[in-house]
């Protein structure tokens, strides 16, 4: 689907017609044993419509950019470019699908290559943790660790 520059939004036949192609191609590329990638503007289509076009896919992801937000000058995300998040897994000949829970995955752009990796962020020491005294195992009061 081409959109000018003056669109405003889908119509009923078109909201519709949209659901139909993505059901006939989903089950077209069952058939065909083979792989179709849609991409959708979510700034532009409604989140009705982007829901009914994840619910009709097998698999849908969301690509979030760091640029333009207060993550972009993070210096723990200086090599990624944004967030990779699985919206939807396929559930092919199982019960349910695998969902991986909370791990967050990165995405790096460089000149021919696009990568995805786990985030792995390195825990947050403080001051105030590393200068704990040490206790005594039993309790006690005494200024001597070991004391018999």
């Amino acid at each position: 689907m081409w959109f000018d520059r003056s669109f405003t939004g889908l119509t009923i036949n078109q909201h519709r017609d949209l659901n139909m192609f993505m059901f006939c191609l989903r089950a077209l590329m069952r058939s065909a044993f083979a792989i179709a990638i849609v991409t959708v503007p979510s700034h532009l289509i409604s989140k009705h419509i982007i829901d009914r076009c994840i619910y009709s896919s097998d698999i849908a992801i969301k690509l979030q950019s760091f640029a333009g937000t207060e993550l972009e000058n993070n210096s723990v995300l200086a090599d990624y470019h944004g967030y990779f998040q699985l919206t939807k897994l396929a559930a092919i000949n199982s019960f349910a699908s695998k969902h991986p829970g909370s791990v967050e995955y990165v995405y790096k752009l460089r000149r021919k290559k696009f990568s995805i990796e786990k985030l792995h962020l390195p825990p947050g020491f403080d001051d105030s943790q590393n200068k704990k005294t040490p206790s005594t195992g039993c309790g006690s009061s005494t200024k001597h660790l070991l004391e018999f």
